[in-house]
């Protein structure tokens, strides 16, 4: 990882060198080289183009899906994406609720409506 604050690239951190390896490898090329399918990709359509069987392409989105590196389509589920070619469909992570009442009260102590 580049930073604490950065996710990391997929080629940073799949098992290189192996055949489990190699397999990430054209999964995850699959889901960010084609511009085409503006970013998302079906679990068959992976399938088809890296000829990995839909039962391990379904493996690999749990595993990356817990990450983070790998999102679901929020406007159809049927649908896989690369994090980093979706960033601005990505919700920005929101403190907790007491965390921002405490923030929302500081506010109106510091900033006082006349």
């Amino acid at each position: 990882m580049n930073s604490k604050n950065k996710m990391p690239e997929w080629y940073e951190i799949y098992p290189q060198g192996t055949l489990e390896g190699e397999e990430e490898k054209k999964f995850f090329i699959s889901l960010t080289r084609n511009k085409k399918y503006k970013n998302w990709r079906s679990v068959s359509a992976i399938s088809k183009e890296t000829n990995i069987p839909d039962k391990k392409i379904e493996e690999l989105i749990f595993k990356y899906n817990k990450t983070g590196l790998v999102i679901q389509n929020p406007s159809n589920s049927e649908f896989w994406g690369y994090y980093h070619n979706n960033l601005d469909i990505i919700p920005k992570k929101q403190g907790s609720v007491i965390e921002e009442e405490r923030k929302k009260l500081l506010n109106k102590k510091l900033n006082p409506s006349p």
